[in-house]
């Protein structure tokens, strides 16, 4: 056989675009006995599939078949079956006294009581607790920034 036409074959055969026959051709050129010296690494690869081709199993494998238990699948529904009606049964209680037990709120008990006597004090704390939040904000930002200005060569790399 052409020494071309085995390496073409060899390059289809390793990418697994062969045909059957042109891997009938590559196994009876493998082991022909006659093979290029380039080639003779590929002998024992080509060897070891006619030999595989021989061999048989020695036993038969024998897959068990489990019988069909129809009265514990029947146990199974009736048991979901009564699973499903206590549950409902939990839940029309659940709601039934849930709605009996209604206690309305009067809009007395929504009153509530101010924190700070004058509002000139509560605007202070209040306007401090703005400083505080605005800082936090301000201090973010800056790190955000920063990490932001250090990401810059690397998007330029990607752009």
């Amino acid at each position: 056989m052409e020494d071309h036409r085995i390496d073409d074959l060899l390059g289809k055969y390793w990418e697994g675009e062969t045909s059957l026959q042109e891997e009938q051709l590559l196994h009876q050129y493998f082991t022909s006995g006659s093979v290029r010296e380039e080639h003779e690494a590929f002998v024992p690869l080509f060897q070891f599939f006619s030999h595989a081709r021989e061999d048989e199993m020695e036993a038969e494998i024998k897959i068990p078949v489990e019988e069909k238990k129809e009265a514990r699948t029947r146990s199974l529904r009736s048991l979901n079956w009564i699973i499903g009606v206590a549950a409902s049964l939990a839940l029309l209680l659940g709601v039934f006294f849930s709605s009996r037990n209604d206690n309305t709120l009067t809009q007395e008990e929504f009153v509530y009581e101010d924190t700070y006597d004058s509002p000139e004090l509560a605007y202070e704390e209040f306007k401090k607790a703005m400083y505080m939040v605005s800082s936090k904000m301000n201090k973010g930002m800056s790190t955000a920034a920063s990490t932001l200005e250090k990401m810059e060569p690397l998007d330029e790399i990607l752009n």
